[in-house]
């Protein structure tokens, strides 16, 4: 089947729903393996985790929009006990001098 790219999308998915919905078991599950290998783990990951129905809160939409500006900033939003980490690597872990520096990563 191919499916008509002038068709809206809505539409193809629909077409798609039908055509699954009418197979057999044991075809279903090789339709099932065949998208499986289409898609990244993650994706795979992402496409069966369950929605997030909780409201937005004020505390959410402020991390929000504080990993948004550090984005565009160029930097990476991350939360308070990694930055913790990330500073001990970069300064103690890192300094041949430190007691610390025999933990370092990678050392």
């Amino acid at each position: 089947m191919i499916l008509d790219r002038t068709e809206d999308i809505t539409e193809q998915h629909q077409h798609v729903r039908a055509y699954i919905d009418r197979l057999p078991g044991d075809q279903l599950t090789a339709v099932r393996g065949l998208l499986e290998t289409m898609f990244s783990p993650l994706d795979r990951k992402l496409a069966l985790a369950p929605i997030d129905d909780e409201p937005v809160t004020a505390e959410d939409l402020a991390a929000i929009q504080a990993g948004a500006a550090s984005l565009e900033g160029g930097g990476v939003p991350m939360e308070p006990e990694v930055k913790s980490v990330a500073r001990f690597l970069e300064t103690e872990a890192g300094d041949v001098n430190s007691p610390h520096y025999r933990f370092r990563i990678g050392a």
